[in-house]
């Protein structure tokens, strides 16, 4: 049997988060996958990282995403010096085209949302667009430039985190799937796979999408729920200097030329794989900003699932009953995002701090129905 202080079960971008701050501690870390880590929705999305956020008005939620962004740069740096691979984040601005039938005032309010975080924004005219390589048709009426936007090649930054993790003394146990849990009392005494059994002081839950399944081990409600998004990558002649985003669809354009097209939202559960319709909307979407990527090759497509809570918030927090379990979940399309202020959080959390931020908005206890 393995005994550590922290056992992680889900290696995504947040579980590894959270393994990185707690192993910086020095403290004795394991993470369990039952694949490969990193190799999920935190491996499939495009890598954008806003400034703020302005389409949830929880407070506690803003306050994560502002100084998950202002992390972004230094995790940067210390995963590079732990690692020696670079995550190729790089503040790139966004530009954000109003959706189809969209009123001036919504797009206002989005804009000044962003303002009173005190995140600047700057109009775009419709007639300036074509300098940013995109049509003059793109939308309706006039885009803003975002310029706080970042990136960050999301699959290379999971495997620098990996390393990081190694080089830092992280255990890292891949494809063993928790299909049991033993308690004693009110502690969790171990996890059990087909292969072993791992225990620890404190055990975390952060298995992104598959949490539903890991909470009905433990008689805990985790509504979340696996949310598909399909992506289509082109390799075309450098173009675009900025992300664009048009609602919830988005170009990401990376430093090699290539292009993410992203992404559908279904509700389809665990299937995996492309449809030829989400694929041909997404290079017509694509195409209709920037007419020029028609002559762009297609050089794959891809799906991941992003875990969904019931309201679309994270679930973070001790999982009550249990005086030793703690989740961290349902973090819909900002996952990787967040990633970097989870961890600290979590780690806060777990070392029987008070969190900088409060979690109480996102406790799993909220899901929980009286009895």
């Amino acid at each position: 049997m393995s005994v550590d202080d922290i056992l992680v079960i889900g290696g995504g971008v947040v579980g590894l988060s959270i393994a990185l701050e707690l192993a910086e501690c020095k403290l004795k870390v394991r993470v369990i996958d039952r694949g490969f880590v990193g190799q999920e929705a935190s491996w499939a999305g495009a890598g954008m990282i806003p400034p703020g956020e302005i389409h949830f008005e929880n407070e506690s939620y803003r306050k994560m995403a502002r100084l998950s962004s202002q992390m972004w740069p230094g995790l940067s740096e210390r995963i590079y010096e732990l690692s020696g691979i670079h995550n190729e984040y790089r503040p790139c601005g966004a530009i954000i085209v109003p959706r189809a039938g969209s009123s001036s005032s919504e797009f206002e309010k989005e804009q000044l949302c962003w303002n009173k975080q005190g995140i600047d924004t700057s109009l775009i005219e419709s007639s300036d667009l074509p300098g940013y390589q995109l049509s003059e048709s793109a939308g309706e009426g006039k885009s803003y430039l975002l310029a706080g936007q970042s990136q960050v090649r999301n699959p290379r930054h999971l495997n620098a985190m990996k390393y990081a993790c190694l080089s830092l003394g992280v255990q890292i146990t891949e494809h063993q799937q928790v299909h049991a849990i033993e308690t004693e009392g009110e502690k969790i005494a171990a996890a059990i796979t087909d292969i072993g059994r791992y225990s620890a002081d404190r055990i975390v839950f952060a298995a992104g999408a598959w949490s539903k399944e890991l909470g009905q081990l433990l008689n805990v409600t985790l509504p979340v729920e696996p949310i598909r998004g399909q992506i289509v990558l082109l390799n075309t002649p450098g173009q675009l200097k900025h992300i664009v985003e048009q609602g919830k669809r988005y170009l990401v354009p990376r430093s090699d030329g290539r292009l993410l097209i992203g992404a559908t939202e279904e509700h389809v559960g665990f299937v995996r794989h492309n449809t030829a319709g989400a694929v041909r909307d997404l290079i017509q979407f694509a195409t209709e900003l920037v007419p020029s990527l028609d002559s762009a090759s297609v050089e794959k497509c891809w799906v991941g699932f992003r875990p969904g809570s019931p309201d679309k918030l994270p679930i973070l927090g001790q999982l009550v009953p249990w005086e030793n379990a703690f989740v961290a979940t349902g973090q819909y399309r900002a996952g990787l995002s967040l990633s970097p202020v989870t961890g600290r959080l979590m780690r806060q959390l777990l070392l029987d701090e008070s969190p900088e931020i409060s979690l109480c908005d996102f406790s799993p206890s909220r899901f929980t129905k009286p009895e």
